[in-house]
């Protein structure tokens, strides 16, 4: 009994290092889930490391989650592991990925230059 959950954990750490591996490889490419993205810089209050920090936290948990929904039994249409990336390519049909200095560009030097811009219209 003891060694079936040994053997499962161990399952569970090897898969969570390719998850880990997997994500970095997409960082590293330029490959980002602009949801989890915008939710790292949120929480990190704009750190560029503690936004990259966690956004390999919050994207190593969603394909998790994507794992465990592909193999629930009833889980009626399954959602696989490349789920996004699918989406990603549909939405992106020239495979241009966009930087994550393009988001930080967007979310938090973006708003910044409006707020200059309207509070010197006053």
């Amino acid at each position: 009994m003891f060694d079936s959950l040994k053997k499962r954990s161990a399952q569970a750490r090897m898969e969570e290092e390719r998850f880990y591996a997997k994500v970095i490889e997409e960082y590293e490419n330029g490959v980002v889930r602009h949801g989890l993205y915008a939710k790292a810089i949120e929480k990190s209050g704009g750190n560029p490391e503690k936004t990259k920090a966690l956004y390999i936290q919050f994207r190593v948990r969603s394909l998790k989650d994507e794992s465990e929904l592909s193999h629930a039994p009833d889980s009626g249409r399954k959602i696989g592991a490349d789920a996004y990336s699918e989406a990603a390519r549909i939405a992106d049909p020239k495979g241009q990925a966009w930087s994550p200095l393009f988001h930080i560009l967007l979310w938090v030097i973006a708003p910044l230059v409006l707020v200059i811009i309207f509070n010197n219209l006053n």
